[in-house]
């Protein structure tokens, strides 16, 4: 597997805030109804935080542990002749977008396709098309899939605790 980019840490961080902003130290429901905590760690019946209350230590270390699945998922899904070329922005781009759509959607989508395909350069416009939940544009997932478009385009990550898009 590829190692995550350190930072995406902090870039989870800017954009998955829980409702009172900063991380969630107790569960909350997201836009998509999802209980969640921490900084944006979706629940599941496994998962035993009924009336738990978490440290940003916690959220920061099930933070790294979803980076690490969605990271997994990026290696895994994208073909072993592609994954090499892309660049830390590129593979960065990929790795938070798994993380927020889920890697099932990321390894039925075009944008994977294209990506396999070796058509790298229109994998920027497939960015915009996931910016619902709900069934409703969220302007948070548009300024997230605008900042790994930017970085996809560019190929470079930005330096930690630094979002290149301005809110």
């Amino acid at each position: 597997m590829r190692a995550v980019p350190a930072v995406c840490l902090d870039l989870l961080r800017e954009f998955e805030q829980g409702p009172h902003g900063g991380f969630a130290a107790e569960i909350y429901e997201d836009p998509a109804g999802h209980a969640t905590i921490g900084w944006g760690h979706r629940l599941t019946p496994l998962d035993a935080f009924a009336g738990v209350t978490i440290t940003r230590k916690e959220a920061d270390d099930l933070a790294e542990h979803d980076l690490n699945i969605a990271g997994a998922a990026v290696s895994r899904y994208v073909s072993a002749e592609v994954l090499p070329t892309l660049t830390d922005g590129q593979y960065g781009a990929l790795v938070d977008f798994t993380f927020n759509m889920g890697a099932v959607p990321f390894l039925g989508s075009s944008m994977l396709r294209l990506i396999n395909a070796g058509k790298l350069d229109l994998v920027a416009a497939e960015f915009p098309r996931w910016v619902y939940a709900g069934g409703k544009i969220m302007p948070g997932l548009e300024r997230r899939r605008e900042w790994e478009q930017t970085i996809w385009v560019t190929g470079a990550l930005p330096s930690a605790g630094i979002v290149p898009i301005a809110s």
